[in-house]
């Protein structure tokens, strides 16, 4: 009895397995539907500028849980038209930096130099070659 009280200590206000499947999924698509279209004239079409990104992430034992949510393109800066929502909903953010990575990218990267581990993330956008292989470094230890 007393381990399985440890056990669900351990894990309280945490969502595992599926669940954090569900929740990056579902907060990716939500926010990526919030990113407003403009017009490109090299592609003839109307595109949405950012990648939205959700991921959660825990220390290395796996004791605290983090929910993170990060753009690409602007340094990670979150769109204008999203600000309001990512307040609203207190979404933690991976921080500003200095380059012009995708989404996923940022946030595995930033996961790696935190020494943390990934255990769900997902993009509003398909995800490409070179991010897929970035998370499954991450997350496995190969690509």
């Amino acid at each position: 009895m007393a381990k399985l009280q440890r056990i669900q200590n351990r894990y309280k206000g945490m969502v595992l397995g599926q669940e954090r499947n569900d929740w990056t999924n579902r907060t990716a698509s939500d926010l990526q539907r919030g990113v407003r279209s403009v017009w490109s004239p090299r592609q003839q079409q109307w595109i949405q500028p950012f990648c939205m990104s959700a991921l959660i992430c825990t220390d290395q034992a796996g004791d605290n849980e983090q929910r993170l949510i990060t753009a690409s393109g602007d340094y990670g800066r979150i769109p204008d038209e999203l600000v309001d929502i990512v307040e609203a909903y207190g979404f933690q953010t991976v921080p500003l930096d200095n380059e012009r990575l995708h989404a996923e990218a940022r946030g595995v990267r930033w996961v790696d130099l935190n020494g943390l581990k990934l255990q769900s993330i997902s993009a509003g956008f398909d995800v490409c070659y070179d991010c897929e292989c970035a998370t499954r470094r991450c997350c496995i230890g190969w690509g």
